[in-house]
């Protein structure tokens, strides 16, 4: 992501390309893969429970450093 980040041009690409990423595996995670398959063993379902919650953090900060380095606010720049 840094190295889109500096050679893209545009403000808050990666920031937002990644929270996109972020979201789409939670939806996945939530609606595609737990109602789909109810026989996923006990450690898989840890799992992927545990990678949605993650993603939604990361979600959260992806989308707060997207804020963060949009041009009107410039608080945040690759040097």
């Amino acid at each position: 992501m840094n190295a889109m980040n500096w050679f893209d041009g545009v403000y808050g690409f990666a920031g937002g390309n990644a929270a996109i990423g972020y979201l789409t595996t939670i939806l996945l995670i939530q609606y595609l893969v737990l109602p789909n398959y109810p026989l996923v063993s006990s450690e898989a379902l840890l799992a992927l429970q545990m990678v949605s919650q993650l993603s939604v953090v990361m979600l959260i900060i992806s989308i707060v450093f997207t804020v963060m380095e949009y041009k009107p606010y410039g608080l945040v720049r690759d040097i």
